[in-house]
């Protein structure tokens, strides 16, 4: 069986190499809690033979470790992040705002890092409608005109397909 090779930078022998991928169990530590892979590819210097560090071949990895920690604590995935997003129809910058998040660390959830538990949460209940009418009153004044149509569209479907006013009370109103 032919061994596949990758193409990097070697900083121990200071040198481009083409670099063996070793196949192998790893362990990674995520929040604390071990977590074990198997068919982990590990660039490997055919010089020196120490292991090299590359994102691209490290990248996956690190996500495959993330995802079974998400899988553990029932949190959401990347995909679900930006879905929820997307389901709103708003910027980055407009939904981190809407949140009240920072906008580098929505955009950190979107591309792989791990939300802490607070975030997690109140980002599952921005995915439902009770939650979002719960969180339009919050972010008035925060975002856009605009955004605050888009979260109300999401929040009261029914009226924004009928026409009705969008600026319907929410339970906090009460």
């Amino acid at each position: 069986m032919e061994q596949k090779t990758y193409n990097t930078f070697c900083p121990y022998c200071d040198v481009e190499v083409e670099a063996i991928l070793d196949i192998r169990t790893e362990r990674h530590c995520v929040r604390g809690e071990k977590i074990i892979l198997d068919n982990v590819p590990v660039a490997v210097c055919p010089l020196c033979g120490q292991d090299i560090g590359d994102s691209r071949v490290d990248g996956p990895t690190i996500d495959r470790a993330y995802n079974v920690y998400r899988t553990r604590h029932n949190m959401l995935f990347t995909e679900d992040i930006k879905a929820i997003r997307a389901r709103y129809g708003m910027s980055l910058r407009e939904f981190s705002r809407y949140l009240g998040f920072g906008e580098q660390t929505y955009a950190s959830y979107e591309n792989g890092s791990l939300p802490d538990e607070l975030h997690d949460r109140m980002i599952r209940i921005a995915s439902t409608l009770e939650g979002a009418r719960l969180i339009i009153p919050l972010a008035e004044g925060a975002i856009s005109e605009k955004s605050l149509r888009l979260a109300r569209a999401f929040a009261y479907p029914e009226e924004t397909d009928t026409g009705l006013n969008e600026t319907s009370p929410t339970i906090l109103d009460n």
